[in-house]
């Protein structure tokens, strides 16, 4: 059996996360409680406080009820344990998830037959997750995954296997352990109270639990445990069309007892609507036109034990409920008359907030309302036009201020001509917007300053100009967790730079490996975009484009969307274009109404180019903005920071900054002063208000010239690196730049071509990018790498039109951020070359935790694994065709000396990774 420090979800398929991040201590974290619950008038968050009290009344028994975190209703005895029957197996399955992430178990599918249970012949295939979603077929007469029954020999065997075989420790010390469940600051703690294991917990402890699973594994700032294990968790695991369980006698052949009940007992509902001890509200297998609680929420989830037990979520709502010998009824799945489907309307109907309101006339309120989802308000406003005076972008000036509880964002806004210029190719209009990106899933308020006045776009001071139109317009609205999950960046929230080398999702605490194009930098040069000149058709990628996808102007579009589809499917994650190239290569992308009209901006074409940067939000890719090239960084203002430069900063953050994953680059190959540098990137962070990161690009043979006076900038957060000597760069930034008290995330970008004449998706071109770039920029600690693609071959840079030209590329790139990803804890890891010895190649890791070793040339090399020494595990994964570890010609090392550390299963002489790992994780 085979353990692993970033552990997959299950044996059958690879959970590929190259997308990551933690929250910075900027943005507000889910409210948790501490060690007491926070209590929150219900009236402060729009709930009724009739409804809470006539659910109390309904129900009876014991009850708490929590909102955003805080409790807004209690009654009988939050403080006295209970058995919680059945609500026990979704505990089960959190501390199921924790010895996955301990590496005490390959994932959640392992055979049960890994832990020393000597199983039937026809139950050898039984999976943990089958005993979690009751289709195990253990003491019944089905094999696994063929019958769903209600069996609680089968919960039995399930915590016996959990406890005793991968824990091998007592319950209560297991569960209420500082690294588990004790992290949630647990009041009481959790009792098993008999040789059943029966659980008892206070409701107050209970709610923190249920919390924790409404969060998907966050409390407060730390992400205890993936994400993605609660994604995959909550949604049914029991196939609709499963039959129920032949009505045979149990059969308890190894002797585990019951949990509490029968082998096949409570109901018989439970195909397609339950998994890992979760009933969820959608259609089953006995109710297919009905929903299972047809008058409550579809996104509800609930846990339910006998006698008045239970657990439900509301996550639309950012609500739970728990209670303790309530009056529910019976499951009756699918009945409208049951009393459960009534008590559970009426428990959505006490949470549910007053509806949001924009607040004054001729305001409009659109989007989502979720976290980390763009919110809109467009306002009615004063006539104007792109080409006409009062120029809209340079004298009239709209601001709104969005408010949460003692803090308050401030988002610059734009002209949007008549609402909807991206269709219509409207120049002229009265309305006036702004995008804003929540990060807080509560009551927000706002309010507009609109002045207008001789450039007072350019203003500092908030009273400039003269207050006109819908200037103090205010309003509110209530945002709700975002309901996206996989690679929708609204699923992970903003990407931060949090004082490290790697950039971090602050709705998930995934950190982030990049992996993308550089070409064609020109990607915006795109024949469907109003007012551009048509280098870009990509005509090939428009079979990739899929019904549903945004377009514009009818069917336009389908080629560039179609193309970012494309490269989304291939693993990659980042996409470099120039929003300017005014005089530089291909001089064919400017956000104006012409070429050399700096002061007037094209609202139709950047309201297109807004349908495809939120077509990357959905898809998981990341938007590096260049702001600049070479040849125009004296375009503006003759270089420096002035009224022209101002402006154009001040559109594209109006319009773009509420992309959750961004990063602002000053220019390629940058030839500024030092003094306009920092006052660039000085400018920039005014004016963002969700201070995405900063870096620059610049010429290898000025990289020291270049980044040196940066260091230390509080405006600055990376190297965005051109260099042949990816290894000694990408190290030298790192290290001077921790050095200098505040660590750059360092990227390799505009890398490529390596060997001239040779095929553009040839293996030899691949070889020496993976071996020269690729791994020795990752094994040094660099943040990713984009890829360049020169000039003289088909779809050259500035002429790409298919990225599928370079589809094996884009493989091999996935193959090594997935190795980082799946494998290592990398945001943890250091170089450590100065262990290896004998084949030439490259060290990362942590001593006791893993190493890992590139060996570009192949051989046979040495590892000193430290003072420790200890017996480790050697397998070997291929850069070039990824997949799964293989062992070598050595399978482990033990000792302090440098252990020799064998050859790969094959092609020695080819690049491969060694990765070592303590035994004892296997």
């Amino acid at each position: 059996m085979q353990g692993r420090i970033e552990q997959r979800w299950g044996a059958g398929a690879l959970v590929l996360t190259l997308l990551a991040g933690t929250i910075a201590c900027t943005s507000p974290e889910p409210n948790v409680p501490g060690e007491t619950w926070a209590r929150r008038d219900s009236v402060e968050l729009g709930l009724d406080p009739r409804r809470l009290e006539e659910l109390a009344t309904a129900l009876g028994g014991h009850g708490m009820v929590v909102v955003d975190g805080q409790s807004v209703k209690e009654w009988g005895a939050p403080s006295r344990r209970f058995d919680v029957f059945s609500v026990a197996k979704p505990v089960f399955a959190t501390l199921l998830f924790f010895a996955v992430q301990e590496g005490r178990v390959s994932g959640t599918h392992a055979p049960v037959s890994d832990f020393g249970w000597d199983l039937r012949e026809e139950d050898r295939g039984m999976t943990l997750a089958q005993l979690a979603s009751m289709t195990s077929g253990y003491a019944r007469p089905e094999p696994p995954g063929a019958a769903f029954a209600y069996n609680d020999y089968a919960v039995q065997l399930y915590q016996k296997t959990l406890f005793d075989r991968l824990y091998a420790e007592d319950p209560a010390s297991v569960a209420n352990a500082p690294s588990r469940l004790g992290a949630l600051q647990l009041r009481d703690g959790l009792e098993f109270d008999d040789d059943r294991r029966r659980l008892l917990l206070t409701l107050r402890d209970k709610a923190r639990i249920a919390l924790f699973w409404l969060n998907r594994g966050r409390w407060g700032e730390r992400q205890l445990l993936p994400q993605r294990y609660f994604d995959e968790a909550m949604r049914p695991h029991v196939p609709a069309d499963l039959p129920h369980t032949d009505p045979a006698s149990t059969d308890d052949y190894l002797g585990v007892g019951s949990f509490g009940g029968d082998s096949d007992h409570y109901t018989t509902d439970g195909p397609g609507i339950y998994g890992y001890g979760w009933w969820f509200n959608t259609t089953g297998r006995d109710h297919p036109d009905r929903r299972t609680w047809p008058d409550a929420p579809a996104d509800m989830i609930v846990a339910k034990g006998v006698r008045g037990s239970m657990v439900a979520l509301f996550p639309s709502q950012n609500a739970l409920l728990v209670t303790a010998r309530s009056d529910w009824g019976t499951l009756a799945a699918g009945d409208s008359e049951s009393i459960m489907n009534r008590r559970l309307s009426l428990a959505a109907a006490a949470v549910t907030r007053e509806e949001p309101s924009a607040s004054s006339a001729g305001v409009e309120l659109s989007g989502e309302l979720r976290r980390w989802h763009r919110v809109t308000l467009t306002f009615e406003g004063p006539e104007a036009s792109e080409e006409g005076d009062p120029n809209p972008f340079l004298d009239y000036r709209l601001d709104v201020t969005f408010r949460q509880r003692d803090r308050s964002v401030v988002v610059p806004g734009f002209f949007a001509a008549d609402g909807d210029a991206a269709n219509s190719g409207a120049t002229e209009g009265n309305r006036w917007r702004v995008h804003f990106l929540p990060d807080a899933q509560e009551a927000w308020s706002w309010r507009a300053s609109f002045r207008r006045g001789p450039r007072v776009a350019l203003a500092d001071d908030p009273l400039a100009g003269s207050p006109v139109g819908f200037d103090g317009a205010e309003g509110r609205f209530r945002v709700q967790p975002s309901d996206k999950t996989g690679r929708d960046h609204r699923a992970r929230g903003l990407l931060q730079y949090v004082g490290q080398r790697y950039l971090r999702f602050a709705g998930t605490g995934e950190w982030f490996l990049k992996g993308g194009a550089n070409s064609p930098e020109n990607l915006l040069a795109f024949a469907d975009f109003d007012g551009t000149p048509p280098t870009h058709r990509y005509e090939p990628h428009v079979a990739d484009f899929r019904e549903g996808d945004p377009t514009w102007k009818g069917a336009r579009g389908r080629g560039l969307l179609g193309a970012l589809r494309y490269l989304a499917g291939k693993g990659m994650n980042a996409v470099y274009f120039l929003s300017m190239n005014v005089g530089g290569d291909g001089d064919d992308v400017w956000p104006w109404t012409r070429r050399d009209e700096t002061s007037r901006f094209d609202t139709s074409k950047l309201d297109q180019w807004e349908i495809v940067f939120s077509h990357m939000d959905r898809l998981g890719l990341l938007l590096h903005v260049v702001t600049q090239e070479t040849e125009n960084d004296q375009l503006l203002d003759a270089g420096e920071l002035g009224p022209m430069r101002r402006l154009y900063y001040r559109e594209l953050v109006a319009r773009y900054a509420h992309h959750p994953a961004l990063v602002w680059n000053l220019g390629e190959e940058n030839t500024n002063t030092d003094d306009q540098r920092r006052d660039f990137a000085a400018h920039l962070r005014a004016l963002d208000p969700y201070d995405h990161p900063i870096t620059l690009h610049t010429h290898p043979k000025k990289l020291n010239a270049v980044y040196t006076p940066l260091l230390g900038n509080a405006h600055f957060e990376g190297a965005s690196l051109q260099t042949q000597r990816a290894r000694r760069d990408t190290r030298r930034w790192i290290e001077r730049s921790a050095q200098a008290g505040r660590p750059w995330v360092v990227t390799l970008d505009e890398i490529g071509p390596a060997e001239e004449g040779a095929p553009p998706d040839g293996e030899e071109r691949h070889a020496v990018l993976r071996r020269k770039y690729l791994w020795p920029s990752l094994m040094e600690g660099g943040a990713g790498v984009e890829w360049y693609f020169g000039y003289g071959f088909p779809h050259d840079d500035l002429n790409l039109e298919n990225w599928r030209s370079r589809d094996r590329l884009w493989d091999q790139t996935r193959h090594a951020l997935a190795f980082f990803v799946e494998y290592l804890p990398f945001s943890e890891f250091e170089p450590c070359s100065e262990r290896l010895s004998g084949a030439p190649g490259q060290c990362f890791g942590e001593p006791g935790v893993a190493f890992a070793v590139y060996l570009p040339d192949g051989g046979e090399a040495r590892l000193d694994l430290g003072e420790d020494g200890g017996e480790w595990t050697v397998h070997w994964y291929d850069p070039r065709r990824g997949g799964e570890l293989r062992e070598g010609s050595v399978t482990r090392v033990r000792g302090r000396a440098p252990q020799v550390l064998g050859l790969p299963p094959e092609s020695p002489d080819a690049d491969w990774v060694a990765l070592l790992r303590p035994a004892r994780r296997d």
